[in-house]
């Protein structure tokens, strides 16, 4: 058995199984409620701005994957409070300078310089805080296994986010608005996460010692090599809304609704499956000094890739015989036409996440990105060029087709070097004192 279940995670699949199904039905109801409050102009303004957000997050989502390789290992050590202490102290800088912009930003409209832009720019840096913060929490949970108080706080900061956008599009139709409602929001369920946090770490949390200098050390190297990764990662959805808001605001905000709803959906297939198998992933390549660990490891990855290919054929399966009922459901009569790209964009979406999470994961455990970073930017070169001049000829339809192209590519070559990756190890004589932090490909 490559995994023992007992009560406990019995416990964590039936939270859930009750939690997912409660986020994504409350997501569904306020997806429609947004989409008749809010029009696809609005909409797109709203994504534009949120672009600032996307880039200030790469250094906090680096951040991120740190605290899910190393909780555990420095947990172990009896160093939790040291830890969380670095990750915090990195956060804090990051949370000033992101403040510090966001006053020139607003600066620079007061001055008129940049036309209302300044203010957008300054809100969507802000919201990136409390969003950034309440991801890192939710993976210190996540590890810990507290699946109940994730899904919970799933639901609060993902389910309600539309209904929060469309009652501040009630109030006033404006993007300055719903970016104000977004940011109270998510400030209110971080803080929750953080007391329930707070609560059980209490005594840990007030270690006073730094962590020893090769550790931290390490722990920086980790870091900066993820924020490549992460650079890459962010840079998508960034160049995605420039290169469809130089054409239209109406083009973004079309393609923001589908986008979000496909990239949520298959978002909790694959953390509902990393819940389980990445706090034993990782711990295991930290303890790899044979062959026969090796291949332990191998089967424990090749057993998540498996468990995602198959929830997503079946999502993509239900959503292909469900279609028109889905759509008339979660958009309102002013977005009708994501009708003619919907599966398009789902089907991009799920190999992305494959490739991403399920591929890449193997370059997490091997402490080595280097590889998926390269493929993960050449795709992103290949398409949006390719997506603009569609855009240009065939509209959204066009840019939804140059988006499956470059997700497909990126499939394939991630799959290649996770193959090669495996033959270059299988093939390593291991020892005591070898550790495997340097796959090359």
């Amino acid at each position: 058995m490559i995994i023992k279940f007992n009560k406990k995670h019995i416990t964590e699949l039936f939270a859930m199984v009750i939690g997912y199904p409660l986020m994504m039905g409350s997501i569904f109801i306020g997806n429609r409620f947004m989409t008749e409050v809010i029009p696809p102009h609005t909409m797109g303004m709203l994504g534009l701005a949120q672009t600032a957000g996307i880039i200030a997050g790469i250094w906090p989502s680096g951040l991120a994957y740190t605290l899910g390789r190393y909780f555990i290992l420095f947990k172990s050590r009896n160093k939790l409070g040291e830890f969380v202490a670095y990750i915090n102290r990195c956060l804090m800088k990051w949370s000033v300078a992101i403040v510090a912009i966001a006053i020139v930003a607003c600066l620079f409209d007061l001055f008129g310089i940049t036309h209302h832009w300044g203010l957008l720019i300054a809100l969507g840096l802000l919201s990136s805080i409390p969003g950034a913060t309440y991801s890192l929490l939710s993976t210190c949970h996540n590890t810990e296994r507290r699946r109940f108080l994730v899904s919970i706080h799933m639901f609060l900061f993902s389910g309600l986010r539309p209904f929060v956008a469309g009652l501040m599009g009630l109030v006033l139709l404006r993007t300055e608005t719903i970016l104000i409602g977004y940011f109270v929001w998510s400030f209110l369920v971080t803080y929750s996460l953080w007391y329930f946090f707070n609560k059980k770490h209490n005594h840990e949390l007030k270690a006073s010692e730094l962590l020893h200098i090769d550790e931290k050390s390490e722990l920086n190297k980790y870091t900066r090599s993820m924020y490549s990764f992460q650079v890459v990662n962010n840079l998508q959805p960034f160049l995605e809304r420039w290169v469809l808001g130089i054409f239209s605001p109406v083009y973004v905000g079309l393609y923001m609704m589908v986008y979000g709803l496909s990239s949520l959906a298959t978002q909790i297939v694959s953390s509902t499956i990393n819940m389980f198998l990445y706090p034993i992933l990782f711990p295991k390549a930290d303890k790899i000094n044979s062959k026969d660990d090796f291949y332990s490891l191998l089967k424990l990855y090749i057993l998540n890739i498996f468990l995602l290919i198959v929830l997503f054929a079946l999502m993509l399966l239900f959503c292909m015989y469900f279609k028109d009922f889905l759509i008339n459901c979660l958009f309102s009569s002013k977005y009708q036409e994501v009708k003619d790209y919907f599966m398009i964009i789902l089907l991009s979406q799920i190999l992305l996440q494959i490739s991403i999470v399920g591929f890449s994961s193997i370059g997490q455990a091997l402490k080595n990105m280097k590889v998926f970073v390269v493929i993960r930017f050449l795709s992103i070169v290949i398409y949006i060029p390719l997506g603009f001049l569609l855009t240009k000829t065939n509209g959204l339809l066009g840019f939804s087709w140059s988006i499956l192209v470059g997700q497909l590519l990126l499939f394939v070559f991630s799959l290649f070097a996770v193959i090669a990756i495996c033959i270059k190890h299988s093939k390593r004589n291991y020892n005591q004192h070898e550790m495997i932090a340097d796959a090359v490909v």
